[in-house]
């Protein structure tokens, strides 16, 4: 849209949005930037509301130089991640074949550690079929065994009795486990 309506724009929705009961989550506006080599200013929001799955999210920015304001509404899923491994164990055993006999003792608690963040928060509650792949291996907690599906440059599947989860492919996570 030609010219700075950038305030125009926030105050309307700031007001207009809770009376159609969004609640605001977040907001960072850069509205009040007097920094002189700064060419845009601009606000981002996120909004929730009762009976709607997912995060609104409400930004808009005026291009000094251009001299246009730009607005965008997006929506986001939320995601869920429910925790797997209450305790960090003292050992972890990795197969890196779900069939294997021979498992992988690990001992260190700081790579323990960070396996379980892995899983417990980068790991998503995932509700749909899991896809096939290639490899999966197995880790054994103790309290709880998680299947690792796993390929190349492909969604990270996690499968246990608490059920399914789904994480992006990190190169990291996999060489923590040294199944690579």
């Amino acid at each position: 849209m030609e010219g700075d309506h950038l305030t125009d724009i926030y105050d309307y929705y700031m007001s207009e949005l809770p009376k159609q009961g969004w609640q605001l989550k977040y907001n960072d506006s850069d509205l009040n930037d007097t920094d002189l080599h700064n060419d845009w200013s601009g606000f981002d929001s996120g909004w929730r509301k009762e009976g709607i799955d997912g995060v609104l999210s409400l930004a808009a920015y005026y291009n000094k130089s251009e001299e246009q304001t730009e607005v965008k509404f997006d929506k986001f899923p939320i995601f869920m991640s429910s925790s797997w491994i209450e305790d960090i164990p003292e050992e972890i055993c990795i197969y890196k074949e779900d069939s294997d006999g021979e498992c992988l003792e690990v001992r260190d608690k700081s790579r323990i550690s960070e396996i379980v963040g892995f899983i417990n928060n980068e790991a998503y509650d995932y509700k749909e079929d899991i896809l096939p792949r290639s490899e999966t291996s197995l880790i054994d907690f103790g309290s709880i065994k998680v299947k690792v599906l796993y390929e190349d440059e492909k969604t990270v599947y996690f499968q246990s009795k608490k059920g399914v989860k789904e994480s992006k492919p990190d190169p990291g996570f996999l060489e923590l486990l040294k199944i690579n």
